[in-house]
């Protein structure tokens, strides 16, 4: 299956229109879940609270990849201080992905010295794929021309297409890193029927478009999100997270309709943002 579980939720209240706290004592059913359906990569972070943690505790890496992100560091040899702290959690040898949380640090003085530090844990078979988690095509083109990176997560949406448009994604293809994209969502604006935060007012008209859109094909949201992702052959995974059982049952009914459908129109949506300042939360404003 195309989709990866995020865990932020895990060990964070995270997102701008959850509804809930993460329960903990669903975790092994999502867990026996995820192993069920396929969904064997789970995407963590050092800095998602008790997140590795609990995943080390609570799952068996013979089933499961994890794909790990590395806080931001000042000093080469954190790097492995870090990502050995990481293995120690998650109760494992090694991890599929390694990740630099911060695109900067491989644009900073000392990127070359951070990057050898990746991959001299690669090259000791701690590491499967190493690589980096960015915000935009512009720091990704200068990461790109400097680094052989394996792996990278980047933001793709309905909304948020600057990827595709730049031909970012193409060139990711063509050098053979594997692409995982996040905020399908967009931590929920996408989908969510009551947004509240005068923010979002300047962009409301496209939310209703999107939603007329997804209403012509009939399709809820959630499903437009979806299959929009799922049909780019471009994304290798795209990564969802999730507040309880019962939503990750939803999104695996959903995920498993979208694969099943033949009609590929049903999820082009040629209408998208190219305002940074909705499209990137990190610049949100709610009050």
């Amino acid at each position: 299956m195309k989709m990866a579980l995020g865990t932020v939720q895990f060990g964070l209240d995270y997102g701008a229109f959850k509804k809930s706290s993460f329960c903990r004592k669903d975790l092994k059913n999502i867990l026996s879940l995820s192993y069920d359906h396929q969904v064997d990569l789970l995407d963590t972070a050092y800095s998602y609270g008790e997140s590795e943690r609990l995943l080390g505790e609570n799952c068996n890496d013979k089933y499961f990849r994890f794909v790990t992100k590395m806080p931001k560091v000042v000093s080469a040899s954190q790097v492995e201080d870090y990502f050995l702290e990481s293995l120690k959690r998650l109760k494992t040898n090694k991890v599929y992905g390694l990740l630099f949380h911060d695109p900067n640090q491989l644009v900073s003085e000392n990127a070359d010295l951070f990057w050898q530090s990746l991959l001299k844990l690669k090259q000791a078979g701690l590491v499967d794929k190493i690589g980096v988690s960015v915000y935009n095509p512009a720091e990704t083109f200068l990461i790109i021309n400097s680094f052989d990176i394996d792996i990278i997560q980047l933001p793709y949406s309905v909304a948020d297409q600057r990827f595709m448009k730049s031909g970012c994604l193409q060139i990711l293809k063509k050098k053979k890193v594997e692409v995982h994209a996040r905020s399908i969502f967009l931590q929920g604006l996408l989908i969510n029927e009551n947004i509240k935060y005068s923010f979002f007012d300047p962009i409301k008209d496209y939310l209703s478009v999107f939603d007329f859109a997804c209403k012509e094909k009939n399709i809820n949201k959630i499903e437009g999100c979806i299959g929009f992702v799922n049909q780019n052959e471009y994304v290798d995974k795209f990564v969802v997270g999730i507040d309880s059982i019962n939503q990750f049952q939803d999104l695996i009914r959903t995920v498993e309709k979208v694969q099943n459908n033949t009609d590929r129109s049903a999820y082009k949506f040629q209408s998208w943002l190219g305002d940074e300042k909705y499209i990137d939360p990190s610049k949100w404003i709610l009050k």
